[in-house]
């Protein structure tokens, strides 16, 4: 959902975060890196499908009376701003484009809501129920690597890694004010979050004209994105369970942004 200056409510709510900690805005309101986007390099945008995460959060952190939290909670995209269509997910590559060599990349821009409110359960201040919003710490890095391979002239396959070091607002349902969690600051199991794909497809040419992107800077990916953390737990019957992962795919948005 987006406001009369076409602000989507999850970056309305991390603005109100960056005022309330007095941490200085740089660049567009969806932008989330400390370096200004005219410091960048190339941007990538995706647009989320389907996310799911467990999250742990131990009583200690809620506080007197209240019940531990861990639960797996499924995650929709939350498009940032409508500059960049139905984007969730900005990824800066900040070197040359080169096959078969890595390069280093960062998150810049990440927009995550709960598909439906969580719930913290006990007798203390924090019980009730929260939209519970993901964008990025705006006091550390997300940084990566990809590896780009080709298969064509103008495309193949990839793979990549990523250290995503998330801020959380918890928003009450009920209203009021939202309570802010940034991972760089605050200790939370499970992250930074280390994450890798393989096998997804790149292109250098949109393969939709509605494709949001700069031709001949950004890179666009056919297909679905399947992304998911390297570090695995034990699950029921000698099975092994994700402690998070998601599907992305190219973000779209007006023909013009092409």
């Amino acid at each position: 959902m987006q406001d009369s200056n076409g602000i989507s409510t999850v970056t309305r709510g991390r603005l109100r975060y960056l005022e309330q900690a007095g941490i200085e805005r740089t660049g567009p309101n969806w932008w989330q890196a400390p370096v200004p986007p005219e410091d960048a390099g190339r941007l990538d945008y995706l647009t989320t499908l389907d996310a799911w995460q467990r999250v742990e959060v131990p009583k200690e952190m809620l506080g007197e009376g209240m019940e531990p939290y861990r639960e797996a909670v499924d995650f929709l995209g939350a498009p940032l701003a409508d500059a960049i269509g139905n984007a969730d997910t900005v990824m800066e590559r900040r070197g040359e484009f080169v096959l078969d060599d890595p390069v280093a990349t960062r998150l810049v821009a990440f927009g995550n809501v709960s598909e439906k409110p969580i719930e913290l359960k006990g007798e203390g201040e924090l019980a009730g129920a929260y939209h519970l919003f993901v964008t990025l710490s705006p006091t550390e890095e997300s940084p990566g690597e990809m590896t780009f391979f080709a298969d064509s002239d103008l495309g193949g396959t990839f793979r990549s890694t990523i250290s995503l070091a998330p801020l959380f607002e918890l928003r009450p349902v009920t209203g009021g004010d939202s309570i802010y969690v940034d991972t760089a600051q605050v200790e939370l199991p499970g992250f930074p979050m280390e994450l890798a794909s393989s096998g997804g497809h790149w292109a250098q040419k949109p393969a939709r004209p509605d494709a949001i992107g700069e031709v001949d800077a950004s890179l666009f990916y056919p297909g679905k994105v399947s992304i998911i953390t390297q570090k695995l737990m034990p699950g029921p019957a000698g099975f092994v369970d994700v402690l998070a992962g998601c599907n992305k795919a190219q973000a779209s948005g007006p023909a013009e942004t092409v």
